[in-house]
């Protein structure tokens, strides 16, 4: 896995861990699409 796409699913567990977000919040904090998110929590 690439060194920025790990640094980025870290980023976001960490702040929903913090904030106790949902997804939808989640995408826009972050700026990404609701599956990216969704594919970087589930997969990566």
């Amino acid at each position: 896995m690439e060194k920025r796409v790990k640094e980025r699913v870290y980023n976001e567990a960490n702040y929903i861990i913090k904030t106790n977000y949902t997804l939808r919040q989640i995408t826009q904090v972050f700026s990404h699409s609701q599956s990216t998110i969704y594919k970087d929590l589930k997969d990566r």
